[in-house]
């Protein structure tokens, strides 16, 4: 274009039709001063009144309507030339830079985008639960533009996918802590191979779970998933409305794949942990439930006699499981004083079948103690009962032990096991000044040949007549044992030597 200083357009290109929609004819000056942005025009007029002032090149940028009443965004590179005829006139070009102002603003609203999720990607930790963690995530993943929804999906062992934490509308199709639809959960268990986008339009097979989304405005959403060795543990889900789209959702799929990158580096952990822990549980909850056990018993008896006088109750799993490790097992996983209170209630039971006058050992912790201060566990049973106090739980407060001991309703008597394995058990007898003691079968073995064992006994004895307390050695399984354990003077004794393990209907004073 060309504008005389003052006054009117001398020319101008023919592309301003097809820029701006008005004919060479029709433009003009004042129609582009009129066609300027009102915020615009003053600072434009004087920056193009300074311009005409110097001698050098200037710039204009501004906002200014098309006919088709659409706001351009352009830049004006002009002069003032020296006009050979005489006079001054502004000769420039009009550049339309709307696409380029708009790219630059995407990019430097991306910018801005990059450095919220830096922070963001700083601020993020471990929290005290898998689900307090997801939410955090989910609170700085909802902070970037355009995301309307967002959860962690996780993927369970028995194929299901369960949302542990979410920023969600009140009434979407997924509720925090229940499984998705389980053709939604098998879509995004087969498609979680790396990130995807899914663009939501309707269509006549659509699901309920589809419908109430779409219903909702979602118009795009993107996948991430996370994992560790191979194995997918989850996903980081995030959705916007139909104001932007798929191309929003183009653009912050980046910042999402870091987010679900932090995702796995904080909630695997956790995650394997609490399937490990759930693996572990699995089959003690079953063996509550499902009574998979069988209690079995061992004869005690009169060494000098070999005359049975009473059983311990023991316990076998179904599946083959050796007690030890199942009940460590359940201490482990916070299901030990269940599992004790099942086998217990099934010993009592079981033990009524026991041959009348004699007494009846049952293994407990010192926590079932407490328990048993309920009537209905220990009432009625008609014989003589031994609480044997396993080492399997540390005591560390002996006179609440001596405390639920006295709570007790039905008269029991003490027995400490392992004597002669540790410092505990021994502590044990100092403490609570049991009825009987029993000698841990690792010095029981081959003690007919073994001086030191012998002695060991023998001291045992002292202490037992000194206390007021009796001695069964555990794990007896030759005559000779017998033999040497009697001189030594102990007075009772149990192992395979009298008898295994057996259930009730198979023990041999039954049997005969």
């Amino acid at each position: 274009y060309v504008n005389e200083i003052g006054g009117e357009t001398r020319f101008v290109s023919p592309r301003v039709e097809a820029m701006l929609g008005y004919r060479p004819e029709e433009w003009s000056f004042n129609l582009w001063r009129e066609r300027l942005h009102s915020r615009d025009r003053a600072g434009v007029l004087g920056a193009l009144a300074a311009g005409v002032q110097s001698v050098e090149p200037f710039t204009l940028t501004y906002r200014i309507r098309s006919r088709d009443g659409q706001w351009l965004r352009m830049r004006d590179e002009a002069i003032v030339v020296n006009e050979p005829e005489g006079g001054r006139s502004v000769h420039g070009v009009m550049f339309d830079v709307t696409r380029e102002r708009r790219t630059e603003l995407e990019l430097r609203a991306s910018w801005r985008e990059r450095q919220q999720v830096v922070q963001s990607l700083h601020r993020l930790q471990a929290a005290g639960t898998p689900e307090e963690t997801a939410m955090a995530i989910c609170d700085e993943v909802a902070r970037i533009r355009h995301v309307d929804m967002v959860s962690v999906l996780i993927f369970e062992p028995d194929g299901s996918v369960v949302p542990i934490a979410g920023r969600l509308p009140p009434d979407a199709p997924v509720t925090v802590g229940h499984p998705l639809p389980a053709a939604r959960a098998a879509y995004l268990r087969e498609s979680a191979t790396g990130p995807w986008i899914d663009e939501w339009t309707p269509g006549r097979s659509d699901d309920e779970y589809t419908r109430r989304w779409l219903e909702m405005g979602l118009s795009s959403s993107a996948y991430v998933p996370f994992g560790a060795a191979g194995k997918v543990y989850g996903l980081l889900a995030a959705g916007t409305d139909a104001r932007v789209g798929v191309d929003a959702v183009t653009r912050w799929l980046p910042s999402l794949a870091e987010y679900a990158a932090v995702a796995g580096a904080l909630l695997i952990p956790a995650l394997s942990g609490r399937q490990a822990t759930q693996d572990v549980a699995g089959p003690i909850r079953r063996a509550i439930t499902e009574a998979a056990f069988v209690p079995h018993f061992q004869p005690v008896v009169e060494l000098e006699s070999r005359s049975v006088v009473g059983y311990e109750a023991l316990t076998r799993f179904n599946d083959g499981t050796p007690p030890e490790r199942r009940f460590a097992d359940a201490d482990q996983v916070g299901l030990g004083q269940d599992l004790e209170l099942a086998c217990l209630r099934a010993a009592m039971e079981a033990g009524r079948r026991l041959p009348g006058g004699r007494w009846l050992s049952l293994n407990v912790s010192h926590w079932l103690l407490s328990q048993l201060a309920d009537p209905s566990l220990l009432a009625g049973h008609g014989r003589p009962l031994v609480l044997e106090l396993t080492e399997r739980l540390e005591i560390r407060d002996y006179e609440t032990v001596r405390e639920d001991l006295r709570r007790i309703p039905e008269p029991v008597s003490i027995a400490v096991d392992d004597a002669g394995a540790g410092f505990a058990s021994l502590r044990h007898i100092i403490e609570l000044y049991p009825r009987y003691v029993k000698i841990d079968l690792r010095l029981v073995r081959g003690l007919d040949t073994d001086p030191a064992r012998q002695a060991m006994i023998a001291g045992m004895v002292y202490f037992s007549r000194q206390t007021d307390c009796a001695l069964i050695a555990e794990g007896i399984e030759t005559e000779a044992e017998r033999r040497a354990l009697r001189q030594l003077g102990v007075t009772f004794g149990q192992g395979y030597l009298f008898g295994a393990p057996a259930p009730v209907d198979e023990l041999t004073e039954l049997r005969a």
